[in-house]
Parts: C-alpha cells; structure tokens; sequence
C-alpha cells in the first residue's frame, strides 16, 4: 500500500507540472507534442463472482500515454499499462495455487484506439484495447527444510474496453472517470470468472508540451 501511495504522489506531481504550461480557457492543440496526453487515474478494482474462490474488490491504478489526432477528429491511440490486486480466498484445491488465502495481481500491457465526443467542456469516450495479461499468484511448495512460498506468473492474451467521462478545467488539462472491463482469454489457470473484472477510477489527464 504505501508503494501505492508513493506512485499516486508522483503521478500527481508530474501531471501538474505539465498542467501549469496550459494557460488557454479554450485553445486547441497545436504542436504535435500537445497532442500526446498522459492519462492517470486510481480506483476500485471488481472481479466477477464465483462460487468456488472468493476475489475480494482491490485496487486498481492506470498510467497511459495517449495521442490525439486533431480537434476535428475525434479519434485517438492509447497505450496502458493497468495494474489490479484483489485478494482471494479459495474453497477447492482445483486452482493453480495450493495457497488458500492469497493475493492475486494483474497487470495488463494494453494498446489501441477510441472514439471521443466532446460537448464544450465535456466530453464521452470509448476505447478498446488488446494486448497482455498477466497473473501473479502465490504457491506453496514443500521441501526437506519446510513450505517454500514462490510467486509465479502466467501470461495470456487480455483485452480491455472503457466508456469514459471527462471534465476540461483548461483546455489540455481534465480530471475523468472510467468504468472499464478486463478479460482474459486463457482456459488455464484463474480462468472463467477468475478472468473478468471491473475497473471503476478516477484520475486526471493533462498534454505534455
């Protein structure tokens, strides 16, 4: 948690700096590096339900770079990298941990594109975006000298698509909020349910000039 806190202190921080330069109520991008956002956001991480593990709701956070065409083109690219921690207490040993209560982290290297709609200072959004997905989990293993506790990490393909909301306070400066859904595409491992979340963050979003 506090290494958490110490990422969303500098993610701020930098964000604001960058903020400062943008000094128009309503001034478009006009140089090719004030087309280049950087997306931060923080939130709720929410897996699907199942009846054999319990995913407890964890944290989610997003650092993205994102680059906009123009003002009169409403699509953009996008490229994310998501991290998602969720607790989990399992009730069957069919999973691929032996470790009843543990911690289960995905992170996602996701890139691709959006459509964005903007209403004054307004604006709605929808991306999707494909790439990797990775799951990190704990397992036990015995040896003559006892329990040995090992991470391991399984690697799939995983997709991610967000219906977004933003509010401009300057013209390349916008705090935002974005539901998104996660999946992974891998039968092996925590897969069905275990495959699927939720994302529900907020966080901010300013050019780099």
């Amino acid at each position: 948690m506090k290494k958490s806190l110490l990422i969303i202190i500098c993610i701020i921080a930098t964000v604001s700096v960058y903020a400062k330069g943008d000094t128009t109520a309503y001034a478009q991008p006009a140089s090719l590096g004030s087309r280049f956002y950087f997306p931060n956001s923080i939130g709720f991480s929410v897996p699907f339900r199942n009846v054999h593990t319990k995913l407890r709701n964890g944290l989610s956070l997003n650092i993205a770079a994102e680059y906009r065409l123009d003002n009169n083109n409403p699509f953009y690219y996008r490229i994310d990298y998501d991290v998602l921690n969720n607790n989990y207490t399992s009730y069957v040993r069919t999973l691929p941990t032996d470790v009843i209560q543990g911690r289960l982290s995905s992170d996602f290297i996701l890139a691709g594109g959006g459509y964005r709609k903007k209403f004054n200072k307004w604006a709605i959004y929808l991306s999707l975006q494909p790439g990797l997905g990775m799951h990190s989990f704990d397992r036990a293993t015995e040896s003559t000298d006892g329990v040995i506790i090992s991470r391991v990490t399984n690697d799939s393909f995983a997709a991610k698509s967000a219906l977004g909301f933003e509010y401009y306070i300057k013209s390349h400066f916008d705090v935002f909020f974005e539901p998104s859904y996660y999946k992974f595409f891998s039968k092996t491992g925590f897969n069905s349910p275990h495959s699927q979340f939720m994302g529900f963050n907020i966080g901010i979003s300013t050019a780099r000039f």
